[in-house]
């Protein structure tokens, strides 16, 4: 049957957990925090302890004004794969967390604090922990419209196949931070670029042994 995109009451959560455990959803549109309108629903989507799961779709966490989305990757051999674009804070606040051994690959555009509304946040994202893995295939923006923060810690390697863009819009601030022993941040796709504040204001900082 076709997984629910919508948490139906104020809060929800979804905990996909263990080696033998597979989610896999053919919806266009996979929310984690939002309803139809600013409703201040709170969802929460987690992926541990070796289990797996697969949006084929767009992917959105904290649509809608008020709505808190929190996506969590945790534990060796749990993984998440996006096939679609993925919006995290569109015009609510998204987290997302990938730690200790998780593995997240998006086969699209990942865009942060998308629309002009959404919150201002620090640690938007955290990727930390020896066999964390983070791949984007396509474009990554942090800080489209508003401040947006993505901390990469020590031992999770970040690789990117397309362009990285801190600070998109007027309004948006993008901040990334790479540090910590065997932490690194690869743009892998030779013709693209990495903008440093485009039309808005774009922070990077390497620092501690990164």
């Amino acid at each position: 049957d076709p997984l629910p995109t919508r948490v139906p009451s104020r809060s929800g959560q979804i905990v996909v957990t263990g080696q033998d455990s597979r989610l896999i959803s053919n919806d266009d549109t996979f929310t984690v925090g939002g309803g139809g309108a600013a409703s201040g629903i709170r969802g929460t989507f987690t992926v541990q302890h070796g289990g797996a799961a697969e949006l084929n779709g767009e992917f959105v966490v904290g649509n809608e004004l008020f709505d808190v989305g929190v996506v969590t990757v945790t534990n060796q051999h749990s993984s998440l794969r996006v096939i679609g674009d993925v919006e995290l804070g569109k015009k609510g606040e998204g987290n997302l967390t990938v730690s200790a051994g998780g593995e997240l690959a998006v086969y699209g555009e990942v865009k942060e604090g998308a629309e002009k509304g959404a919150p201002i946040t620090s640690d938007g994202d955290t990727f930390t922990g020896a066999g964390t893995q983070v791949d984007i295939h396509g474009e990554w923006q942090i800080g489209v419209a508003v401040g947006r923060g993505a901390p990469i810690r020590p031992g999770a390697p970040i690789e990117v196949d397309g362009a990285l863009t801190l600070g998109v819009e007027d309004g948006g601030i993008g901040n990334l931070t790479v540090q910590g022993q065997d932490t690194t941040l690869t743009e892998a796709a030779g013709n693209e670029e990495v903008v440093i504040g485009q039309g808005g204001v774009g922070i990077l900082r390497v620092a501690q042994d990164a």
